[in-house]
């Protein structure tokens, strides 16, 4: 005989109880996990510089004359940002750039950070969810132990979906206020240690 999914009827209080403990579990994860990444660092602007970051970023940066040039950090030195970027010649793999910090307002990161939050907040959702639905699970006597445990299942998969969702937007909200992409630079090499510190941080 195929399983029979019995799901005894909640209360309208006791679903939304549920709700804000799944969503309150997911906010407190990504507050332990954004933690550290807020840190700006030192800002010692007399300290030379000569960094390489641990992996390829993405990059936009807009001078003060309101020119906007893309490309991927490869170095940061005393006195510039070094870009390449694909190049237009066919005989060249690469064009690089090198643009004064003096002549620098703004730079934004292009991390992702947003969709990797997003995602991290639908699995955390989901395994709440999950959790929830199947300990919430009520006992049906009048079916067997097998049929029993199906329903359970099917009830933290149940749970697991309907959490998912509200778990991505919230790490997607937590990922645009996570950790900083966007730095104003404003020709000033203090800015552009933060922006080292923040480039250190990202995992190679």
């Amino acid at each position: 005989m195929p399983a029979r999914y019995y799901f005894p009827e909640k209360t309208i209080n006791e679903f939304l109880k549920l709700f804000m403990k799944q969503c309150h579990t997911i906010c407190f994860c990504f507050m332990i996990f954004f933690a550290g990444a807020q840190d700006s660092g030192p800002t010692d602007s007399t300290q030379s510089l000569d960094f390489f970051p641990n992996k390829p970023v993405k990059t936009v940066i807009r001078l003060k004359s309101d020119s906007v040039i893309t490309g991927t950090i490869i170095r940061i030195t005393h006195n510039a940002v070094i870009l390449s970027r694909p190049s237009p010649d066919s005989d060249k793999n690469q064009l690089y750039l090198s643009i004064l910090i003096p002549e620098i307002q703004r730079v934004k990161l292009k991390t992702g950070a947003i969709p990797f939050a997003m995602g991290v907040g639908a699995f955390l959702g989901g395994a709440a969810g999950y959790g929830l639905g199947y300990i919430s699970y009520t006992y049906d006597h009048s079916i067997s132990d097998a049929d029993n445990t199906d329903n359970r299942k099917a009830r933290g998969f149940i749970g697991a979906v309907i959490a998912a969702v509200p778990g991505a937007v919230i790490g997607g909200i937590v990922g645009i206020f996570g950790p900083k992409r966007n730095f104003k630079i404003k020709g000033r090499k203090e800015n552009i240690v933060k922006l080292i510190h923040a480039l250190k941080k990202l995992k190679n």
